[in-house]
């Protein structure tokens, strides 16, 4: 789409000895802005099969987040996930010929991770996210892989 939003989120942590919690909250601003497309418009009875260039009005959107993670060895992080988005205006129509894509949103996302360091500074992740509810939005499994590595850039 090319659309171009800003977001901005306060979040919150704290750790327990073994067990983490961490919250956040915030508000995702959808523009008008579509400057980073790079779509080209379709030519009425020239073009075949091309894709016209949407640039729907897309809602803003209140963002949540939380999750918990335990570490019972140093090498082990096991995570409960959870994000929720919330547009501003309730959705209504989810789809119609002339937007394909809906333009107000709301979901609830769940997940579970968990995070191996076979080496001392160097992880391996992986998240797991299902969508139990949601309205004009996809009912997905979304997987993420992830790799990471510790250091203390100051000495330490």
């Amino acid at each position: 789409l090319g659309q171009v939003s800003a977001a901005a989120t306060l979040d919150w942590g704290h750790g327990f000895g073994k067990v983490y919690m961490q919250a956040g909250v915030g508000y995702r601003l959808r523009t008008g802005y579509y400057g980073l497309s790079s779509a080209v418009p379709c030519q009425p009875g020239q073009d075949r099969g091309c894709v016209a260039d949407e640039q729907p009005a897309l809602g803003d959107e209140f963002l949540g987040s939380a999750e918990i993670g335990y570490s019972p060895w140093r090498w082990l992080l096991v995570q409960a996930l959870g994000s929720a988005v919330v547009s501003v205006t309730a959705p209504s129509v989810g789809f119609t010929a002339q937007e394909t894509q809906p333009t107000q949103q709301r979901y609830l996302k769940l997940g579970a991770g968990l995070r191996v360091a076979p080496i001392e500074a160097i992880g391996i992740s992986g998240q797991v996210f299902a969508t139990p509810w949601g309205r004009n939005t996809i009912r997905s499994v979304d997987v993420f892989v992830g790799l990471d590595t510790t250091f203390h850039a100051w000495g330490g």
